[in-house]
């Protein structure tokens, strides 16, 4: 996986998560996770929109351990 997109120290804040098959979420960052609202894009040409929400998980010890949500908020669209 790649992140493409505007970083400020060292972080991505916005842009793109990019899978290897070219599968991308376009969005917001936080944390180089995706957080608030995005949009999916998928390698057969569709694309759903939804909202990423970070949680921070009480069951890992580690300061950055970061669970992430999505809902949907979009019928399924076709770019084609």
């Amino acid at each position: 996986m790649k992140y493409v997109g505007t970083f400020k120290s060292g972080q991505l804040v916005q842009g793109q998560w990019i899978y290897p098959n070219q599968t991308y979420f376009e969005g917001k960052f936080d944390n180089n996770q995706p957080k608030g609202h995005g949009q999916w894009h998928f390698e057969n040409g569709n694309i759903v929109e939804g909202d990423y929400t970070q949680i921070k998980r009480a069951d890992v010890e580690q300061e950055d351990a970061i669970k992430l949500s999505w809902k949907t908020t979009s019928d399924i669209k076709d770019s084609k």
